[in-house]
């Protein structure tokens, strides 16, 4: 399974416009699986960015894989994120960037991005 960016926006919109916590199973996105938004959802909680629980199920194939059953809230980091990356126009820089140096790259980066090209943005760089 891979992390997508586009999803894990998606999924941080949704959690920062939730008033209550988020049954990753009744979340419905466009073009991704259950598996996919589960999975990924599960690397928010993981990576620092919400909170939330996981847990793991089987896989089909006789193995396990993580997974987040709940999203709850934000954490500090996943705001500070978000609101670099909320801008639609910033996003598309970053995405632009990214695939112009070989279509993808580590969170930090991304991270680093969504800052300069917020501040940008805001006429501050």
């Amino acid at each position: 399974m891979k992390r997508d960016m586009n999803l894990i926006r998606e999924l941080l919109l949704r959690v920062e416009d939730s008033k209550m916590e988020l049954w990753v199973s009744n979340l419905q996105i466009d073009e991704y699986t259950d598996e996919e938004i589960a999975y990924n959802a599960y690397l928010m909680i993981d990576g620092g960015l919400a909170e939330g629980r996981q847990t793991t199920e089987h896989d089909g194939e006789g193995g396990k894989r993580p997974v987040a059953q709940t999203l709850t809230n934000l954490t500090w980091e996943g705001h500070e994120f978000f609101d670099s990356i909320k801008n639609e126009s910033v996003w598309k820089k970053i995405l632009g960037h990214v695939q112009d140096k070989g279509g993808s790259a580590p969170f930090n980066a991304i991270a680093q991005l969504a800052v300069l090209f917020a501040k940008q943005n805001l006429g501050l760089a």
